[in-house]
């Protein structure tokens, strides 16, 4: 594998730079606040960072897993698709050791692991030697109720030496304000992130977000509605109440948030929810979100929808009755014709005799100016 130096920095024609330079501080602050405002300037705010610190590359990670969150600085990309296509982040040793003290301030390998361990440990020499890199330092800025510690790293070259406890004690002077933009990032995400229920709670729809664990961040208070009767929502997790409709569910949650690509292919099929009551089953979709960096320090992953057939059918019967001036009797029928059931099964729904229906449905058509049940469905999908 090409070294990341050889790939960017003097291609690129970026000075080598070995040391902390905090005179470059001040513009590293003004470049995370612009960042946590404008999300899409991530990139360029860690790279500044990476030049500060002395270093090749900086970026955002997940301390519990390792994972790496948002964009890194430019050109460390092909080392984290690397890395997570072989499934080193959790092979990582640092932040094992991070995680056992809660480091908030910085802090390098050689406080983490002994001169052996780094020596002998897969990490350093499978992965970050064939990029040309070796030393880190780096800080947890970021409790997240979703995420856990988020921790800010920089990566140094394998030619560089450690950082020394000079220099960490320079990057902990920094640390408050990039700090600062992080948190500030993270509520912008988050209000974000109620923008969306708002519209949903305004449109009516039973709606929630989850977040990289599966569990509810956000949902609408149509969601709540339709909870109790074969769904509930347990430990934070939307739950199925029959066994094979909750491996279903969970199967499409699992999908929804996990995998990387899955926002491009959208909604990944119907999940029916069989209820206890006998109502129609509800209808669940899962979609994963996608990339968004407003959303990366929330940990947002995917929208979960669901329509309750029945409410659904209730509320079309208001619709058709008040356009097109329908008795209830005949708008409930229209309702049930529209959404595809045959007559003779909605005479039994409603507990009416068949010739019944079908003179209300005579009536039907004449005042929906339609001539068959086809009709009937079609003017449903429009309205629905």
């Amino acid at each position: 594998m090409p070294s990341i130096r050889g790939i960017d920095r003097r291609r690129a024609g970026v000075p080598m730079i070995g040391t902390i330079r905090p005179e470059l501080f001040r513009s590293v602050e003004a470049l995370f606040l612009d960042a946590a405002l404008d999300p899409d300037l991530w990139p360029a705010a860690l790279g500044a960072f990476a030049r500060a610190g002395g270093s090749e590359a900086s970026l955002f990670m997940t301390a519990q897993s390792a994972t790496q969150l948002g964009a890194p600085s430019a050109g460390f990309e092909e080392i984290i698709e690397a890395a997570s296509a072989d499934g080193w982040p959790q092979r990582n040793p640092r932040f094992p050791r991070i995680n056992a003290r809660t480091w908030t301030n910085f802090v390098g390998d050689t406080e983490l692991l002994t001169a052996d361990e780094i020596a002998r440990d897969p990490f350093y020499n499978e992965l970050l030697r064939p990029f040309g890199l070796k030393w880190a330092a780096g800080s947890i800025l970021l409790s997240s109720p979703t995420l856990g510690p988020v921790a800010l790293t920089l990566e140094r070259a394998l030619d560089s030496d450690p950082f020394t406890p000079a220099e960490l004690a320079a990057l902990d002077s920094l640390r408050p304000s990039v700090a600062r933009a992080v948190r500030l990032a993270e509520s912008l995400g988050f209000r974000k992130l109620d923008g969306m229920i708002e519209g949903w709670e305004a449109a009516e729809i039973a709606g929630a977000i989850l977040g990289p664990q599966g569990k509810v961040l956000r949902s609408t208070g149509a969601l709540t509605a339709v909870l109790g009767d074969g769904l509930t929502l347990s430990g934070g997790r939307l739950t199925a109440a029959a066994v094979d409709d909750n491996r279903r569910l969970q199967a499409g949650i699992e999908t929804g948030i996990r995998l990387p690509d899955a926002a491009a292919a959208g909604p990944m099929g119907p999940i029916l929810i069989r209820r206890p009551s006998g109502r129609p089953p509800l209808v669940v979709e899962v979609s994963p979100l996608p990339p968004d960096r407003m959303l990366v320090f929330n940990g947002a992953r995917a929208i979960v929808l669901i329509r309750d057939p029945a409410a659904r059918s209730a509320s079309s019967e208001r619709r058709l009755a008040t356009l097109f001036a329908l008795s209830r009797a005949e708008s409930r029928l229209a309702a049930l014709l529209g959404s595809g059931v045959p007559l003779a099964e909605a005479a039994e729904r409603l507990s009416i005799r068949y010739e019944t229906a079908r003179t209300q449905l005579k009536a039907v058509f004449v005042k929906t100016d339609t001539h068959r049940q086809a009709d009937l469905v079609a003017l449903f999908a429009r309205l629905g």
